[in-house]
Formats: structure tokens, sequence, C-alpha cells
């Protein structure tokens, strides 16, 4: 008998946790929500089409945080949600705008609205040199038929 209420108060506890996983809200939607775009920058890109194959396409970046030492993480995301490109961009190094070429094939993406996101680093001339992080308000653009 102990072996029985065992395996039913087991289907309890994983009958319970499952219901509150279908209750609750995904947590990446909730913190999506509530994320605070910082003035520091701007991205855009023009719709364009997704060829068959391995092809180059294009955005454009501004970056323009309170200090003139900066760190730009740039992100292409899919309409699946996948992230198909990262760039990264500093001050010691790049422009504070420009045109990032990337290459994407068709195999890896769909057609449909992609998702641009830039999150901008800088530091204060302070001793400890403290660091602000916040992402910039993200852009989308789309990959259409030929």
């Amino acid at each position: 008998m102990p072996d029985a209420r065992g395996k039913i108060s087991a289907r309890i506890v994983a009958g319970s946790l499952l219901a509150a996983l279908l209750v609750a809200p995904p947590a990446r939607e909730a913190t999506a929500a509530n994320v605070d775009h910082k003035p520091w920058g701007r991205l855009r890109a023009p719709d364009q089409a997704l060829e068959k194959g391995c092809h180059k396409y294009f955005f454009r970046y501004r970056v323009d945080p309170p200090r003139d030492e900066w760190l730009a993480e740039m992100f292409v995301r899919s309409p699946e949600g996948v992230h198909i490109h990262h760039t990264v961009k500093d001050s010691e190094f790049h422009k504070n705008r420009g045109r990032v070429r990337f290459t994407i094939c068709k195999i890896s993406t769909s057609y449909g609205r992609h998702k641009l996101r830039m999150r901008i680093s800088w530091y204060e001339d302070d001793p400890a040199s403290t660091q602000h992080t916040g992402w910039v308000k993200p852009r989308y653009f789309r990959m259409t038929r030929p």
C-alpha cells in the first residue's frame, strides 16, 4: 500500500506543477513588457527580399550615449525568436554610426518580421568607472518573397 500512496501523491504534485505552468505567463513576456528603453541609440533596416541560398543584408545603427566611451551589441532575431546575427561595436575601433552588413541563409530563417535589438554600455569618468547598460527601443523589418 505505501507504494500506491507514493505514486498518487507524485501524480498530484506533477499535476499541480503542470497546472501552475499553464496558468502562469511566460517569463520572457513579463520581462519584455517592463524594459525601460534608453535614448542612447537607434537602429533601422529597410524591408528586404529573402533570396534562396546565402546573401548579404544590412541595417544601420547610431550610438549616442552620454559619454564618448561605449560598447554596442546588436542582435537580429528571426520571426521564430531565434538569434541569427550578432555584432559588437565599440568606441575605440568604430564610428558611432554606420552600416552593418551580415549574411543570412534562407534555410536559417523564414519570411516575416525580424527584430533588431541593441544593448549599449558606457562608463562614468569616476574613480570606480561605473558602468551603465541599457537597451534601446527595438526596430523591425520584413524579409519578403523575392
